[in-house]
């Protein structure tokens, strides 16, 4: 947070105006004895220009009444609160245009496309609202489920079919995430790690690959041949690009397999058109 026309207190803001810019999310807070009280002016940034700006009001250092604009991951969103409570949430695209709307209950949050088609459905299990059952939909489709208790997915059961791969996400017998893309000849187990560090929100559930595949987080992948049961090559992950170790293919329309392996991030060795003999005898 940094200074507009204000004063710091142990070196956090206590009376004034201050700024923060977070992801391409711009906001000017304004303090009263290190609280955030008044009114508040966020907005988005898009090559260094407002493209949406708008206000809040806070109490007690909670927003009260107005909109607020957020960012997260690659979304945008625009949240309205009435006399303290949000009621709904617009989620914007690069040009400010409606991308979906999150209406908010007791029970549960909703996000629906502007068509009026489920996106995600959250479904409360306790009081505290910490604990949640998430229907997830891919492509309009209903995917499957997940719970969560805070910070931590303690049920999962998601399949899905991308990229020529079915997508299997759920625990394993260690309790550990995982993630199955079975293709044709072959198949990779994928191991998510989360830092969260904070409670899950609707915003985790609108992008699976966002959720899982963090690009913030090293990710290590087995890939196995079919009818062998130990992995034939594995490779860590980073920032969603292979950074150590060899990843392997296969072209179903050539009935060839492939393999590329890597060093720091750099692509050292590859090799195409091999039979599945030759690539178990180069990589084992």
């Amino acid at each position: 947070t940094q200074n507009v026309q204000g004063s710091f207190k142990d070196e956090k803001p206590h009376n004034g105006y201050f700024y923060a810019i977070e992801n391409n999310a711009f906001n000017i807070f304004h303090f009263k004895k290190g609280i955030k009280e008044g009114q508040q002016y966020s907005g988005y940034l898009n090559e260094l220009a407002f493209i949406k700006t708008d206000s809040i009001s806070y109490k007690k250092g909670k927003p009260f009444q107005g909109n607020k604009a957020t960012s997260k991951y690659n979304f945008k969103f625009l949240q309205q609160y009435e006399k303290g409570e949000i009621v709904k949430t617009e989620i914007l695209g690069n040009y400010d245009e409606l991308k979906a709307i999150v209406t908010y209950s007791d029970n549960g949050i909703i996000t629906k496309n502007t068509s009026g088609k489920i996106l995600s459905e959250l479904v409360y299990l306790d009081k505290t609202k910490e604990k949640a059952k998430v229907t997830l939909y891919k492509d309009l489709k209903k995917a499957g489920t997940l719970e969560y208790d805070k910070d931590k997915i303690t049920k999962l059961n998601l399949e899905f079919r991308e990229g020529g791969l079915d997508l299997k996400y759920y625990i394993n017998k260690e309790h550990k995430v995982t993630i199955k893309a079975k293709g044709v000849k072959y198949s990779i187990l994928v191991y998510p790690v989360f830092k969260k560090g904070e409670n899950f929100t609707f915003i985790d559930f609108l992008d699976a690959e966002n959720l899982f595949m963090d690009k913030h987080y090293d990710i290590k992948a087995d890939f196995y041949l079919d009818k062998i049961k130990k992995p034939i090559s594995s490779c860590t992950m980073k920032k969603g690009k292979p950074f150590n170790g060899t990843v392997m293919g296969y072209y179903e329309n050539k009935k060839t397999y492939n393999y590329k392996k890597y060093k720091d991030g750099e692509r050292i060795k590859k090799e195409r058109g091999l039979s599945r003999k030759q690539l178990i005898k180069i990589l084992n």
